[in-house]
């Protein structure tokens, strides 16, 4: 049987172990505050079959169990007996203390390297069970098999202290980390491992020193301003390009959009975040003239037609990461690629029948708001999958109304009314459900009730 033995220059009171609650911790950097600690690590070990050995300048006692029935129930009682005098102290507890939250091994050892820590002392596996003799304490437990693997595992639940916040930990199992402890598991969820110790408060973790039912968006909202980017880089900006992200990932570049501004692309000082550093990955990886976008295109998408045409490439990135771009960068989407809607539709040189009669009628219709000068023309959809919504358009630089041929298709009223509105733009410059077009189109009706009227209406006043 093999031993963890821990070795402090501070004596401990006899009344920390046995007396629920006391913790001479409080109000200070300590990692161990709640003053329950090392009573739930007594419990679990009498669980496990195990106990306590604890030496000092004042005592040298052992744990053990006594059964007490207590309304007619039996319960295993803890109580710490001197290995050199009869005197006894009650623990008043039982082994059952903490059975429903301390539940993993590890946590036993975890205190004991905690208290280690936290005196300043040394900790260490030894053969010999004998304590030797201390000015400060010797606190010591067996290794039973669930404590040696949870030992043989130690860098799963313990890691050193990430200097920027972020680091890539266990090989294959990630999550939070408070004073170099384990305090949220995400396993092979995370791509990265998280030192929280410089922002996360100690009452947010429960009586078993973890993070639970935390909010763990608002933690990496934190962690993005603390987070060490620049001193990662370029892996970790390569990150917010990655098509399968992980979990952590996804939650960090939240973070960044969740604080960046117009105004603020790098906070961190040099070790920080800053948006060039990530418009440099991005070129980088995609090339000087990638446009990115954030959906799943098809070969034949016209966005990826008319950007190739003007010379960009398209580059997919996660939508979080789109939106930080979109937002804040320079670099282009891939929208931004497309030409004008004029440049996106061509002539139609021969109608049919049909639709040139209809087109005439609807024009006839409405010719009495036709602005002079302007002339209608039939277009289609250079690339027939282009998304335009509009089925006619004003276009004054040209002093032309382009009706695409599919409006033709339907009844001449329906042409009419889209003649009077493309009309009207033109007339007013004013764009679709403007103030200004709204006024155009008012004015409009109201030149057409009052064209006729043999009494002039043009200075009457209400009384």
């Amino acid at each position: 049987m093999r031993f963890l033995r821990v070795t402090t220059p501070t004596c401990l009171d006899i009344r920390e172990i046995v007396t629920l609650g006391m913790t001479t911790k409080a109000n200070t950097d300590k990692i161990g505050h709640k003053g329950s600690g090392l009573k739930f690590t007594l419990a679990y070990l009498h669980r496990l079959g195990g106990c306590l050995q604890a030496r000092s300048a004042d005592y040298h006692l052992r744990s053990e169990t006594c059964t007490a029935r207590i309304r007619d129930v039996d319960h295993q009682m803890i109580r710490l007996r001197s290995q050199g005098t009869d005197q006894v102290w009650e623990a008043h507890i039982t082994t059952q203390a903490g059975a429903d939250t301390w539940i993993e091994p590890w946590f036993i050892l975890r205190e004991m390297l905690q208290n280690a820590i936290d005196e300043g002392g040394q900790f260490g596996v030894v053969e010999e069970e004998t304590l030797p003799e201390t000015q400060g304490t010797i606190l010591q437990i067996p290794l039973p098999a669930e404590l040696e693997q949870a030992w043989a595992q130690k860098e799963r639940w313990m890691q050193p202290r990430y200097p920027h916040v972020i680091g890539h930990g266990h090989s294959d199992s990630k999550g939070l980390y408070y004073h170099g402890f384990l305090i949220y598991s995400a396993g092979s969820k995370w791509k990265y491992s998280y030192d929280v110790t410089s922002f996360l408060k100690r009452s947010q973790l429960s009586e078993d020193r973890q993070l639970r039912n935390g909010d763990l968006q608002a933690v990496f909202y934190q962690i993005a301003v603390e987070a060490g980017f620049n001193a990662m880089a370029p892996e970790i900006y390569e990150d917010a390009f990655d098509l399968e992200q992980k979990e952590d990932v996804h939650l960090l570049y939240e973070g960044v959009y969740h604080h960046i501004l117009s105004d603020r692309k790098a906070w961190g000082g040099p070790d920080g975040f800053d948006l060039k550093r990530m418009e440099e990955v991005f070129h980088q990886k995609f090339g000087g003239n990638a446009a990115f976008h954030t959906h799943t295109l098809a070969e034949n998408d016209p966005t990826v037609y008319y950007a190739r045409l003007a010379g960009f490439m398209p580059a997919k990135v996660p939508y979080r990461t789109g939106g930080i771009l979109s937002g804040y960068s320079d670099i282009k989407p891939l929208e931004a690629c497309l030409p004008t809607l004029q440049q996106r539709l061509r002539k139609v040189k021969n109608t049919d029948f049909t639709k040139r009669e209809k087109l005439k009628l609807a024009m006839k219709l409405v010719r009495k708001v036709q602005p002079a000068g302007i002339k209608v023309e039939v277009v289609q959809k250079i690339h027939q999958e282009d998304k335009i919504e509009c089925l006619a358009l004003a276009d004054p630089a040209n002093q032309r109304i382009q009706v695409l041929e599919e409006l033709l298709e339907r009844d001449v009223p329906e042409i009419a009314k889209a003649l009077i509105e493309e009309y009207a733009h033109l007339q007013t410059g004013g764009g679709d459900m403007s103030l200004v077009l709204q006024r155009g189109l008012i004015a409009i009706i109201y030149d057409l009730l009052t064209r006729r009227r043999k009494v002039s209406v043009e200075h009457l006043q209400t009384a």
